[in-house]
Parts: C-alpha cells; sequence; structure tokens
C-alpha cells in the first residue's frame, strides 16, 4: 500500500470498485452477529455489567471492556478496524470475499468468506464489531449483520477447536502485523529450502 494513500482512503477506493457496494464502507460491514452475537430482530442489544468490590481487578477490566463494545455504534466500530494495519487488511478481505453474503446472493456461507471473517475476528478491533450497535435510521447495518448470520454456526465451529487446518491458521496469522511480517520472512527465506539454500533464522522468528 502506497505510504502516500491513508488506509481509509485506500478501503474506500477499493470499495468503489465493487458495483455490488452502495454506501460508504464506515457503513458496510457491521457484522456483530456473525459469530452468535444475539440481534433481537436487529435491534440493539444490552449487555449488563456486575461487579464485586472483592473481586479481580482482571475480571471487572473483561467485565468492564465488554460494556464498552457493546454501547460502541458500528461506523465507530467499523472506522477503527480500518484505521490498524492488521484489521483493515483483514476487513478489506472481508469486503471482497464476503461480498455475496452481504448482498443476500447466496444461502449458505462460502468457505472463502469464512476464513475472511474468522481472520477478522481474530483482531482486537474486529473482536469490537461483534458487539458494536447499529444506528436506529441504519437499515443497512442491521441488513448486513441478518445476512452474516449464515456464516455464524460454521465459523463459530472452527473458532472452538483445538486446532485449526493450516489455511485457517494462516488467515489468522494475517490478521496480525507481527504475525504476517514474520510468516512473510519465513516465506521469503525458506522457498527453496528442498534445495538446501539457507533460511536464516525464519523458523526461529516464525
Amino acid at each position: 500500500m502506497r505510504s502516500s494513500i491513508p488506509l481509509l482512503l485506500y478501503f474506500l477506493l477499493l470499495v468503489q470498485s465493487f458495483d455490488t457496494v452502495l454506501v460508504s464502507a464506515s457503513r458496510l460491514f457491521p457484522i456483530a452477529t456473525s459469530l452468535g452475537i444475539r440481534l433481537d430482530n436487529g435491534e440493539n442489544d444490552t449487555t449488563t455489567t456486575t461487579t464485586t468490590s472483592g473481586g479481580s481487578s482482571g475480571s471487572d477490566e473483561e467485565v468492564d471492556a465488554q460494556a464498552v463494545n457493546a454501547t460502541m455504534r458500528c461506523d465507530d466500530a467499523n472506522l477503527r478496524c480500518a484505521y490498524r494495519a492488521g484489521c483493515g487488511r483483514a476487513l478489506q478481505h472481508y469486503l471482497t470475499r464476503c461480498a455475496s453474503v452481504l448482498q443476500g446472493d447466496v444461502n449458505e456461507c462460502p468457505e472463502f468468506c469464512q476464513h475472511a471473517l474468522i481472520g477478522l475476528m481474530s483482531t482486537d478491533e474486529g473482536k469490537e464489531l461483534m458487539t458494536c450497535q447499529c444506528a436506529k435510521d441504519d437499515a443497512l447495518c442491521r441488513r448486513s449483520k441478518q445476512r452474516a448470520e449464515i456464516c455464524r454456526a460454521s465459523v463459530t465451529s472452527t473458532l472452538n477447536r483445538e486446532r485449526v487446518s493450516c489455511r485457517v491458521a494462516q488467515w489468522i496469522c494475517n490478521g496480525d502485523v507481527q504475525c504476517s511480517t514474520a510468516l512473510q520472512y519465513y516465506n521469503g527465506y525458506c522457498k527453496r529450502m528442498s534445495t538446501a539454500k539457507s533460511a536464516p533464522n525464519s523458523e526461529y522468528i516464525v
């Protein structure tokens, strides 16, 4: 990606290259329910936060974080993701590979869309999209959530496994800047391992 073009502008330019997109990217991809989040017919979810005076601070912080995410607007969550390198890249993959799902053209979630969604949900900013709330007047946001619902069961099943396929693991790695950089280094130096070429430190880094 060219350094002279901000990530969000690049993302918006990519969006405009697809005939299926009708509105700006900041409103296109609310996917809060794709991994099992309750929708209540598309209306806002509510998360109850409970704290105890003698409880551990780590547990309280986790609950507080969930409460903050539950009140975050999907517009804001999408922008936060788009501005982060790892999540922004995962969001672009979700755009290109899940367009048929978001348009309602398919009744089952394609495998390539599942992989893109898994990669997105493996990032911290992508997780915020799980509990974001649509604006009351944003019908597109609610509709996108409902359409992404067909991916919920398969994606949740994959994420709950103790082991995942190498392909899924690579999608998860691509959502993390450090992991994807290390993987590129490994691939770049170890392509010719079969010919006894050296791969300095690559295996250790990965």
